[in-house]
């Protein structure tokens, strides 16, 4: 049986065979550790970490491998490092490449050596590693070949405590310069057969999860300059970024991908945890270690920060499914936000909230695949800290009124069908978001709820907030959202507008949450609408484009209102307050919509009569001076 000193030593010895090797296939160096030129090609910040990488053609490469000559780069300028490992490269050497069997044997050497470990922990299969185990003179391959079939507590060690340390200093320290290194004979399959498996698990088994983990937490370490001294040579970085590049785009580091890895170890829940953090720093700063190491211009797509995220983040949102994952999922949403990524997350989670709210309603006979449940994305949403839920939520409410926006503006003449679903689909969100807020008391309030609808995700307060613009659909359905969720919807049956249009479908009302709060719709107007509709400085500063949804949205809420809370409403000090300011209002335009509102509402109050014997005012009415605004503003060239 090994013990932990065997094992270290034969790291060690497979250590300084590669190294041996690597220096016979490329016994010059100079592409990896030439000083960077008095005259530079480009001169970032901290231009001295700043690795380039070329991809030159076939026919632009020189013959001499000693004396590397990038096309279009002066003789001395800093040279370009050329990943060999291309998309399509054939099997066989360059033709101008002399390969003698001296040559021949050192590279079937090095894949062996590469295979070792990746046979010991199960991964691959021994191919150039039984053909060297054969020969007389290469005992120390059979060992690797014997501990693959062995007792897995070796195994586990190997994956667990040796692998990630050596892969740093022999495959990126030391092997990088025979596979990245201009000249070698290393083909595009083999690069995937015994390089690309350290960092992509295929087995999906316990030890080799644990193996691949190991070393992406050494190309991290690789990318902060930790490791063999070569580690940060222009070889050892190129082979590096292609080694994250094949991470990123076969998921190796999507969220669901890293619970399977914990739940295949059978790791307890601390240790769960401990990875899971581990995994969000590494994960929410990738791009930005790269960029710190690689050119800009020669970071591969899937590691450039938009793409990047984007994928994190939809990710993230597919693997909200699970309860026991939940609370997992709530830590790295607040990650991506914390490291300036809200945008983002709100369009994967817009994204997905229609496809799951669609297939709630399911608008058409096809199937439609939701992904992740409507609940669990509102669960997501709910449980975010305090201090991004409310941004979060707002952005997502955005995306969705961005995404009707490009729909309908795409094809002007959609149906009423079409426009119908749409709506439905805004109210059934809107609904479920705001009915998450309230049912746990510990989740929000009612200010919260609705001021996340449709204020601006600045995380500014509802006192001082800008109203985010908004379609004449979302205003409805936040409108509808709120009658619905307080129990106070009206059927209108004298509207002019088709019944599918002024009031929800049965299909939508028997989706809907069937908890219902009373005093939802007044809180709303009084404490949320009123004292943002009426804020001093939009008052007098805001155009009339950001006036007209709120005051349709407040409009919409007071008709649903009874004849008591109308008059709760009309003493109410909010109410009291904006009065004025609208009357005081530069504006003609903006004056008419603050007293149309007070009209309204005091219209449906129950005011006691101040001159019953005023003729004027037979039933005690307030009168604002609607008839004399009205004529102001017909005076103005806008539109009344």
């Amino acid at each position: 049986m090994s013990t932990k000193p065997d094992i270290r030593q034969r790291f060690k010895e497979l250590e300084s065979r590669i190294d041996g090797l690597a220096q016979r296939i490329c016994p010059s160096t100079k592409s990896c550790t030439q000083e960077p030129s008095s005259e530079p090609v480009y001169a970032p910040k901290k231009s001295e970490n700043i690795i380039q990488l070329s991809v030159p053609r076939a026919s632009d490469l020189v013959e001499a491998v000693s004396d590397i000559r990038i096309p279009g780069v002066a003789s001395t300028s800093r040279p370009l490092i050329t990943p060999i490992i291309q998309n399509a490269v054939s099997d066989t050497p360059a033709p101008f490449l002399k390969v003698d069997d001296d040559l021949c044997d050192a590279i079937n050497e090095l894949i062996a050596a590469l295979e070792a470990p990746l046979v010991a922990t199960g991964q691959i299969e021994a191919v150039v590693l039984k053909k060297v185990a054969s020969e007389d003179t290469q005992s120390w391959a059979q060992w690797w070949i014997d501990v693959g079939v062995g007792p897995e507590d070796v195994q586990v060690t190997i994956a667990t405590r040796f692998i990630g340390p050596w892969f740093s200093r022999s495959v990126i320290g030391s092997a990088s310069r025979a596979l990245m290194g201009s000249g070698t004979h290393f083909s595009d399959s083999e690069f995937q057969r015994v390089v690309q498996p350290y960092v992509v698990s295929a087995s999906h088994s316990a030890i080799s999860d644990s193996s691949t983990w190991s070393c992406v937490v050494a190309l991290i370490g690789v990318l902060a300059g930790r490791g063999h001294t070569n580690a940060g040579s222009l070889c050892a970085l190129t082979l590096a970024s292609r080694l994250l590049e094949c991470a990123v785009s076969l998921g190796q580091l999507d969220p669901q991908r890293v619970l399977e890895m914990a739940s295949h170890s059978g790791q307890k829940p601390l240790e769960v945890k401990s990875r899971w953090t581990e995994y969000m720093q590494i994960a929410c700063t990738l791009p930005e270690r790269v960029a710190n190491r690689i050119d800009p211009h020669s970071i591969p797509q899937p590691l450039l920060p938009r793409p990047y995220f984007s994928r994190l983040a939809r990710a993230t949102v597919n693997c909200c499914g699970a309860d026991v994952t939940a609370d997992l999922v709530v830590e790295l949403s607040a990650k991506i936000c914390r490291v300036g990524q809200t945008e983002v997350l709100c369009a994967e989670l817009a994204a997905a909230l229609a496809t799951s709210a669609s297939a709630c309603l399911s608008f058409s006979e096809e199937k439609v695949d939701s992904g992740v449940s409507l609940s669990h994305l509102v669960r997501l949403l709910t449980r975010l800290p305090l201090t991004l839920r409310s941004r979060v939520i707002s952005g997502t409410v955005g995306q969705l009124d961005l995404m009707g926006s490009k729909y309908f503006g795409a094809s002007p003449s959609r149906s009423l069908a079409e426009r119908i679903q749409f709506n439905h689909r805004l109210v059934l969100i809107m609904c479920v978001i705001m009915h998450g807020l309230l049912d746990d008391s510990s989740a929000g309030t009612v200010d919260e709820a609705v001021s996340s609808i449709f204020l601006r995700a600045d995380g500014a307060t509802s006192g001082g907030a800008s109203v985010r613009p908004s379609s004449i659909a979302t205003i409805q359905a936040l409108g509808l959202s709120l009658q619905l969720l307080s129990g106070k919807y009206r059927s209108n049956t004298q509207s002019d507008s088709p019944p599918e249009i002024s009031g929800p479908s049965q299909r939508l009302l028997d989706v809907l949450p069937k908890r219902t709060f009373p005093d939802l719709l007044l809180n709303a107007v009084t404490r949320v609408l009123i004292p943002t509709w009426s804020f001093s400085d939009t008052v007098t500063h805001a155009r009339m484009e950001d006036i007209k949804p709120l005051t349709a949205l407040i409009l919409m809420c007071v008709g649903a209102l009874s004849t008591e809370e109308c008059t709760e409403l009309s003493i109410s000090s909010e109410f009291s307050r904006a009065i004025p300011r609208f009357l005081d209002a530069p504006t003609p335009l903006v004056r008419l919509s603050g007293i149309i509102v007070a009209d309204c509402i005091v219209s449906s109050a129950h005011v006691a009569r101040r001159n019953v014997d005023d003729p004027e005012e037979p039933d005690g009415k307030i009168d604002f001076g609607l008839d004399d605004i009205i004529r102001d503003a017909q005076r103005t060239t806008q539109p009344v």
